[in-house]
Formats: structure tokens, sequence, C-alpha cells
């Protein structure tokens, strides 16, 4: 997992204590941020700014004529995570943000969580609304609703495929993929489903049947 613009790595810190076997854990933040943080055994520190292109990456073809070959190949992280990173950011800002980690996403393989306030479209609380007007004074940016996270997600390329929402004033969670990643999910479950079924198979208007 790379937490990116991780701060001080307290989310890090957290995750792997409660997660102690997890896998590689990096924590990404500018140079400056990151000159004086001292994190425990396991997590890689690596100065990074997100406005440039993310330097943990994979390949971004799953699908094209030779699958198998393709599953050999360097993979991207499992999962970006951002936390209260967008919301810092007007829209174009965010598309910039948002298109340097996509690109490193393995299609299939790599998620974007997004840790952020999810606005109600109606009948906001105080709180929330709040914090909504702090960010456009200070930032020029908002909070946003589903909706509106949405639109900014497909603009960037990325397919929501859940949003958390807490059941009462808290953080909500995003989960996205990929588009491309979305395809190829969808893709290999009709080939899973019609294996099973003995149905030809139908790829890039080409005719495969099941011989077995």
């Amino acid at each position: 997992m790379v937490d990116v613009g991780g701060g001080l790595g307290h989310d890090l810190e957290y995750f792997k204590k409660k997660f102690p076997y997890v896998g590689s854990l990096v924590l990404q933040d500018l140079p400056h941020t990151l000159s004086s943080v001292s994190l425990s055994e396991g997590i890689e520190i690596m100065p990074y700014d997100f406005f440039t292109p993310q330097p943990v990456k994979g390949k971004t073809n799953i699908l094209p004529g030779s699958f198998q070959k393709d599953l050999w190949q360097p993979l991207g992280a499992k999962v970006y995570f951002f936390h209260y990173i967008i919301h810092d950011w007007p829209d174009d800002k965010v598309l910039e943000i948002l298109k340097n980690v996509v690109e490193a996403m393995t299609p299939g393989y790599s998620k974007l969580i997004l840790n952020e306030f999810l606005i109600p479209p109606t009948d906001c609380d105080m709180f929330r609304a709040s914090v909504d007007i702090h960010m456009m004074a200070d930032f020029s940016s908002t909070e946003r609703s589903e909706k509106q996270f949405q639109k900014l997600l497909e603009a960037a390329g990325l397919v929501v495929t859940k949003f958390w929402q807490p059941p009462s004033i808290g953080d909500g969670v995003i989960e996205t993929m990929r588009r491309a990643a979305w395809k190829a999910c969808c893709i290999l479950f009709n080939i899973e489903q019609n294996l099973a079924m003995k149905r030809p198979i139908i790829l890039n208007s080409g005719l495969y049947k099941n011989t077995d």
C-alpha cells in the first residue's frame, strides 16, 4: 500500500499495527515533510510530489493478446491511499493529481482508496458545511458530494466501485479502480461464466468456442 501525501505516517503506523503481515507499505510526501519522520521497520519512506508521475507503478495492459504472459509483468501497488488530499484542491488540480496515480495503477489489480468527507446533497450538518466553507475560503476548494466525486473520478479515468458512508457524521471512504481494469474484470467474469456453461466466448468481435 502506498500512502500518497501521508504526512508523518500516522495512518500507515496504525495500519501496520492492525495488520502486521500485510506486505509492503510506502509513505510518500514532500522531502521537507519526511526529513524528520521516523517510522516502524517495514515502512518505506519515499519523497514524492503528487503533481509528478507516480514512481510506484506497474504494467498498464493486462488484456492484450497474451494474458498469461502479462500476469508476470511488474505490478503497481495493490492500494494507493489518499487521506484528505482531494478536498484541498479545486477540480482542475485534482484531475492532475488523479491522472498521475491512474497511470501507475495496474488494471485488474490496483485500487485507489480516498478517505474524504462526503457531503449530503441536502440537509447537510453544520460541521461538514462549515468545513466546506473553510476549504473554499482557504484553498479555493470544496468538500464534495457522492455525485461530485463520481463526475470527477470518471473524468480522471476511474470507476467508483463503492462509497462507504458512516452512519453518523464522519469520514467517508471511496473505493475506485482504473476504468480499463473495471472493463477487464467484466470481460474475465464473462469468460469464466461462459466457460462454466460451455457457451461460445466472443472477444474483440471474434468467436472463440470452448472445445473442452
